[in-house]
């Protein structure tokens, strides 16, 4: 039997049993028993075959029958529960409400939870479950203030009174399922955007498995040849392609921003990817077998600074003008938009400097905006310095870091403090955009590979986004080995 015909039969199972029988020879604990066993079962039919078929509205907006699948069994179940506490005057109808509905809203995030990566399978899928995620939440706080309006003791706090003679703890019943409510519709907002910022995941994908774009930025092409920004050009009409096709699709201007600013996110990864890779090249590191392996005039620095200093200011200028457009006069996203490219600019600045003192003032700037990580921070300025051909080399960039070390970690502790609180209070973590984080596991990875030369390739490896890395354990083992060889030749140096 297809889904949706086994949805629909369960379904009028559920108001056959729960509306038309004859309750008056049930007991109240029978009946609620037999109430979670169906709505359970109604609701993992509705999350089975509710997003099976997609729709298109007028507008393009794309979305199933999900939302309206599970809100429509929500009121029938508390439809059916004041069906029986109306029919048998002995039951308690707020205990038998709460408890009923409790176990609705407990059931329906535990089902939301486990089908939750079903939905990122395709870019069109995650639009749909973005839209679907929205107007449920929208939907399910409109039952709510209808369930307030015929219960009021749930809704304010001094009607909790009335349960005073019910025989439950009437304060904690009352409070556990506002919470409950509140809760999963906190839990659809959040997932809803976190499917429209899903979203980009497939324009990564196309840039590293369909074009060569990640190639062709900071190669000797790239420098000498396109002189016309040709490779920044494709770029902005590969996302812009992309974005018309993600505004059409969503129905929320909010889910639209949202996506906009992840896609910023990626593209500003995507191009400090490519440059320090082509700082693997010119060092001859080695790399994963999906990165690139450099002609013979990538395996230099820049061969005129100048020149390719000019190239990358110009590419920066394009990307922020785009996004500026994008953003259409919303004054609150262009200014997080440009934030977000800030860190571009201030790289660009950093490899304009005269000499390595002069980039002192940098130096706290891209600390904080690459995750307060010092192994970090002097591994991104040792490439950056190493890539302009005219720099003297490492040694002065490495004298300039250990002076700056005891100011990287006052900052590196406040900025994580202050980190730790926000992500208690963050559901999203979308670390395939994360800056910080994909420097982390790029030079983490760069660890283990110069520590084990031999053994690379019998390395445990994790999948991500983009390419193949050795697992967490490994490179945390090598990052802690080689924090300690610096700090003793920092010592050794003092």
């Amino acid at each position: 039997m297809p889904k949706l015909a086994i949805f629909r039969a369960t379904k009028e199972g559920l108001e056959q049993g729960l509306r038309e029988k004859d309750h008056s020879q049930t007991t109240t604990e029978a009946y609620l028993f037999r109430f979670q066993e169906y709505s359970t079962e109604c609701l993992c039919h509705a999350y089975a075959s509710g997003a099976a078929v997609l729709r298109v509205d007028s507008t393009g907006a794309l979305s199933s029958s999900l939302t309206e699948d599970v809100v429509s069994l929500c009121y029938l179940q508390w439809t059916a529960l004041r069906d029986y506490s109306s029919t048998n005057r002995s039951c308690n109808e707020q205990s038998l409400v709460l408890s009923g509905m409790l176990h609705v809203v407990r059931t329906m995030r535990v089902m939301h939870q486990s089908k939750l990566s079903l939905h990122w399978t395709t870019l069109m899928d995650c639009c749909r479950a973005a839209n679907d995620f929205i107007r449920m939440a929208d939907k399910l706080e409109v039952l709510w203030c209808k369930l307030c309006v015929q219960h009021p003791y749930l809704q304010a706090p001094s009607a909790r009174k009335l349960l005073q003679d019910t025989g439950i703890d009437a304060d904690t019943a009352n409070t556990t399922l506002f919470d409950e409510w509140n809760n999963f519709i906190c839990i659809l907002s959040c997932d809803a955007v976190a499917c429209a910022e899903r979203a980009q995941v497939f324009m990564l994908r196309h840039l590293a498995n369909q074009t060569t774009i990640g190639t062709d930025f900071f190669s000797s092409s790239w420098e000498k040849d396109l002189t016309d920004n040709q490779v920044m050009i494709r770029l902005i009409k590969v996302i812009d392609a992309y974005l018309a096709d993600l505004k059409h699709f969503l129905a929320s201007e909010h889910l639209w921003c949202k996506a906009l600013l992840t896609t910023c996110k990626a593209v500003v990864c995507l191009y400090v990817r490519c440059l320090v890779e082509r700082a693997d090249v010119v060092t001859g590191r080695r790399r994963n077998h999906n990165r690139r392996a450099g002609t013979k005039s990538d395996r230099k620095p820049f061969s005129h600074a100048d020149r390719a200093l000019r190239r990358m200011r110009d590419d920066v200028s394009m990307l922020r003008d785009f996004f500026l457009v994008e953003a259409n006069g919303n004054p609150a996203l262009s200014r997080i938009l440009s934030d977000e490219l800030r860190i571009l600019e201030v790289i660009h600045e950093c490899l304009n400097a005269d000499d390595a003192s002069s980039i002192e003032s940098f130096v706290v700037v891209i600390h904080k905006r690459t995750g307060v990580d010092i192994l970090v921070t002097r591994c991104f300025l040792s490439d950056l310095w190493m890539l302009v051909a005219h720099r003297p080399g490492k040694q002065d960039i490495e004298r300039v870091l250990a002076s700056l070390e005891t100011d990287l970690q006052l900052v590196s502790t406040r900025v994580q403090e202050q980190c730790t609180l926000d992500k208690k209070s963050a559901r999203n973590d979308m670390s395939f955009v994360r800056l910080d984080d994909m420097l982390r596991v790029m030079y983490e990875d760069r660890i283990v590979q110069g520590m084990l030369p031999a053994c690379w390739t019998c390395v445990p490896k994790m999948e991500t986004e983009d390419s193949k890395v050795a697992i967490h354990g490994i490179r945390h083992l090598m990052r802690k080995l080689d924090e300690f060889r610096w700090n003793k030749a920092s010592a050794w140096a003092r």
